[in-house]
């Protein structure tokens, strides 16, 4: 948030995902697909105890260290996201919030 010198609020940033919509499962199946495409064995259990955090640290507990397995696997990701970009649903309250703020400049970041 950035306020004026009155300390009014000028401009309100929010993150994407996990803040105004919800992609965790396609991030979860497509870290799974990618996995299983690669020949890594792996408990969905510890996907789901570690999904949230950095893509990379998640891979660390894996065992992968290669810089371009690492990208690889988060283009798949990102691939599995972009594949299901429509079925991505709200986060609880998310429109109404937004429709709050209106008065106001949002901006939306993501990586």
């Amino acid at each position: 948030m950035i306020k004026s010198q009155n300390g009014n609020i000028k401009i309100i940033i929010f993150d994407f995902d996990g803040t105004l919509v919800d992609s965790k499962e396609f991030h979860k199946q497509g870290l799974i697909n990618s996995l299983t495409k690669e020949g890594i064995n792996f408990k969905k259990s510890s996907i789901n105890k570690n999904l949230g955090g950095k893509t990379s640290e998640i891979l660390k507990g894996f065992h992968i260290t290669n810089k371009e397995k690492i990208k690889q696997i988060i283009k798949d990701i990102d691939m599995e996201k972009e594949n299901n970009i429509k079925k991505v649903k709200l986060t609880p309250k998310s429109k109404e919030t937004i429709k709050r703020l209106r008065k106001f400049t949002l901006f939306i970041v993501s990586n």
